[in-house]
């Protein structure tokens, strides 16, 4: 499709002899061009102009709660109005610790990321990252690799932003039932494969 646009408007345009040679040169830059305009919502298949999310990781019915050991994070994620992520919040449920915050700004591709570790609620640890789109997954190892916490990975409290929770992804497993809301996105996950131990992820959203 794209190179059918550029091909039918672009190309008339362009006079030089060597257009033949450039053309391709130009598809891909027009092509990277779009792809760094993805906003997080896209790329999170998020529909809506959604303002925060705020979700829970596993917990579990049907009677293996009363066995299993587990910490139950819930994250808060928070979106400006172009869809891009600016704050991600990590509490335990059980006593609404404040865990992690991570507070990004941006200018055009280039990504600062504040990082801040409590206790207590209080601020333990303040860590600066610099980044340009498209380089999460390396920042992510990086945070998860300096600053892990030993009763619960960094990537696992990542409830939000990783391919586990996109809509798109979820559909996958006959055994799990969703429920969405008017938007299109799931807030209740229920894994029914053991009825002796259902798992459960549960999002509240708010949109703009």
């Amino acid at each position: 499709m794209y190179y059918y646009f550029i091909t039918s408007y672009l190309l008339p345009k362009i006079k030089n002899p060597m257009k033949n040679i450039f053309l391709p040169l130009i598809v891909l830059t027009f092509v990277f061009s779009l792809q760094a305009q993805q906003t997080d919502w896209e790329k999170y298949d998020l529909k809506g102009k959604v303002k925060q999310v705020k979700a829970t990781t596993d917990f579990y019915s049907g009677g293996c709660e009363r066995t299993l050991k587990y910490t139950q994070w819930i994250c808060i994620t928070e979106f400006d109005t172009q869809g891009n992520v600016v704050k991600n919040t990590w509490y335990t449920r059980l006593d609404g610790q404040l865990s992690q915050e991570h507070l990004y700004s941006y200018q055009g591709e280039k990504v600062t990321l504040r990082v801040h570790l409590y206790k207590q609620n209080k601020i333990t640890k303040t860590k600066t990252y610099h980044y340009k789109r498209g380089e999460e997954d390396r920042i992510e190892k990086e945070i998860e690799r300096t600053e892990g916490s030993d009763d619960i990975s960094y990537i696992a409290r990542v409830c939000t932003f990783t391919s586990f929770y996109k809509n798109a992804i979820l559909r996958s497993s006959p055994a799990t039932i969703y429920e969405y809301d008017d938007h299109g996105n799931w807030i209740h996950k229920k894994d029914t494969t053991n009825s002796h131990c259902v798992r459960h992820n549960t999002r509240s959203i708010i949109y703009y």
